[in-house]
């Protein structure tokens, strides 16, 4: 009982608990905690019971970094069950706000119960970790909502959310008037003033594309996109930026002789003190049951865009597999944990291998390791919090009035006193300040935004991240279509699990150099 209450002081009821095996699931780690808290996802079942369920129990845990753990052993079983849920979802974005304790989930899957996940499927909805009040749609909604297999990325202010891509479709919630299958279109969410706003239309909308910010700017790498009649792989060689800072969208070639294969379902994370990027898994588009055995690349994003790979090295652990897809991935500190997703075994060709693993990879030496020293959760860097409009707890304001008036000769009084000390003292400070920055050089005072190590006050990184797409990049060719058909379905079926149907509406010219995908995973 001790324990329990223990467990209970940050508000959301835990305990300790081996969770099911899940792919497509959301996770995001919470710095200000110590925690990576996982939500929802997918997994296999025999056909005869149904294919693919969404059903879990429970949809909603965390993992506590805070304490010293044996991965090989520990890890796995030491999960928290959190005592919210929405109930059924995948394929969605979970981002972390740590200075404010919130997590945001948008869109998704669902699940087979129409209304099982409402304020997921079709909203977004967050919830305080601190609190026990549950997720909560966010009010007002933003009107391009009711999509999956989309991105989420929280800014360098760490106060605004940038959501894009994915598709709609039956699971989603369908498609209303004027509304694109493949939306296009950035939808930008200010925390601080709770507020939506929409950016610049892509070229064309993506799937299952995956979203790192580095710097100002968040790269858009892998995924599908729509061409005319046809679903299309997103070549390795070219990366679709978003500059957060002027709004503008920019395709960018990747030089060098390393070229990953295409891929969907992996995922990418940023080493801060370096700024490369961290892609682990995917699965091969063209084919529902190959998770891509070439699982495992770095991206340099300081200079000249290049991919490297390196081997792994085993440190007491190992990754014992041949690639993996749809699992979830959070960079701490120096350790980079992999959870979940189906992974395809060396020695075992069952290509529907779901599991609830966890591994860790020092990404200082790139190797795997069987133990993780304990995580000192981050400080609260402001207490500038944001109650969103309807959750104020107070009384609000009616314009009557009451006691307060009773004094307000006092109240003035002593605000113009207080106004002319202030002004007074100013004038002093003006006058010493002034003095000293004759005698000294002016000090640039850093800002608490997540900056790269090359970007200190002074450098001009204006046009790193944002460079023209290189002219070697051809349009789509329409000889590599392939045949229209219906629209988009789940990406996972009875039969055919990320089995992919192109839609017919109109398509966009990629820059990029592409490869044709059949969207039913044939030849």
């Amino acid at each position: 009982m001790l324990s329990l209450l223990l467990l209970s002081v940050s508000g959301l009821l835990v305990h300790a608990i081996t969770p099911q095996p899940r792919a497509d699931a959301g996770c995001a780690y919470m710095s200000t905690e110590a925690k990576i808290y996982c939500y929802g996802g997918q997994r296999f079942i025999y056909l005869s019971e149904g294919g693919i369920t969404t059903m879990f129990d429970p949809y909603f845990v965390s993992l506590n970094l805070a304490q010293d753990w044996e991965v090989n052993t520990d890890m796995q079983n030491g999960w928290e069950q959190v005592n919210h849920d929405v109930g059924q979802n995948h394929h969605f974005p979970m981002v972390a706000v740590p200075n404010q304790r919130r997590l945001f989930m948008d869109g998704g899957g669902g699940g087979s119960d129409a209304g099982a996940a409402v304020i997921a499927r079709y909203k977004t909805a967050y919830i305080n970790t601190e609190s026990d009040d549950g997720w909560t749609e966010v009010i007002p909604s933003r009107t391009d909502s009711r999509v999956m297999t989309h991105t989420a990325t929280l800014g360098r202010d760490n106060n605004t959310i940038y959501i894009w891509g994915g598709y709609r479709s039956g699971l989603t919630g369908g498609t209303a008037q004027g509304e694109e299958t493949y939306p296009r279109e950035m939808n930008i969410f200010n925390i601080k003033e709770w507020r939506w706003s929409t950016g610049s239309l892509a070229q064309q909308g993506q799937m299952y594309q995956t979203a790192v910010l580095v710097g100002s700017s968040i790269y858009y790498i892998g995924g599908l996109y729509r061409a005319t009649t046809s679903l299309v792989a997103v070549q390795m060689n070219g990366v679709l930026i978003f500059n957060t800072d002027s709004g503008e969208w920019q395709n960018r070639g990747i030089g060098g002789s390393v070229v990953p294969s295409t891929r969907i379902r992996h995922t990418t994370t940023l080493k801060p003190s370096t700024g490369e990027i961290i892609m682990f898994g995917g699965q091969n588009p063209s084919d529902n049951t190959q998770a891509r055995d070439d699982y495992f690349y770095i991206l340099n994003t300081q200079g000249e865009l290049s991919w490297r790979n390196t081997t792994i090295q085993e440190d007491g652990s190992s990754f014992g597999g041949n690639g993996i897809l749809g699992h979830a991935a959070v960079l701490v500190e120096n350790y980079l944990f992999v959870m979940f997703g189906n992974i395809n075994l060396l020695d075992d060709p069952w290509p529907y291998n779901i599991t609830n693993r966890v591994w860790a990879m020092d990404v200082d030496r790139w190797a795997w390791v069987s133990s993780v020293s304990a995580i000192t959760p981050d400080p609260v860097l402001s207490t500038d919090d944001t109650t969103p409009p309807g959750n104020e707890g107070g009384t609000q304001d009616d314009g009557s009035s009451g006691s307060s008036s009773t004094n307000a000769g006092t109240i003035a009084g002593a605000v113009v006193g207080g106004v002319a000390g202030v002004v007074i003292i100013a004038a002093i400070a003006f006058f010493f300040i002034r003095k000293k920055r004759q005698q000294s050089p002016e000090k640039v005072e850093l800002n608490r935004e997540r900056m790269l190590p090359d970007e200190e006050p002074g450098n001009d990184n204006s046009n790193r991240h944002i460079s023209p797409a290189s002219q070697r990049y051809s349009s789509q060719d329409s000889s590599t279509e392939v045949e229209n058909s219906e629209g988009p379905v789940s990406p996972y079926g009875t039969e055919k699990p990320d089995g992919l149907v192109a839609a017919n509406d109109g398509g966009y010219t990629q820059r990029f150099v592409m490869e044709p995908v059949k969207p039913d995973g044939g030849g």
